[in-house]
């Protein structure tokens, strides 16, 4: 049988289990968030300042400037655990 202080312990390692499980899920959102906002445009209008839009496929992961976004494309693959 578990004392007071082992079921406080719990109680306290399973509040901060919940409190990540809802940081994943907000991040999880934003995640999706940015995806469809990729999906539904061609790219970012005045990023390198020059008066040319920078397409997605440029700055995702594969693309010629894919450092502005790789940690987002990463992020894409493997938000499913």
């Amino acid at each position: 049988m578990m004392d007071l202080q082992e079921i406080k312990e719990l109680e306290a390692a399973n509040t901060r289990i919940r409190k990540l499980e809802a940081k994943v899920k907000r991040l999880q959102l934003g995640i999706a968030d940015v995806s469809d906002l990729i999906d539904e445009s061609t790219g970012v209008a005045g990023l390198h300042l020059n008066g040319e839009d920078a397409p997605w496929s440029d700055l995702l992961k594969g693309g010629r400037y894919e450092d502005w976004l790789i940690n987002f494309s990463i992020a894409v693959e493997t938000k499913g655990g």
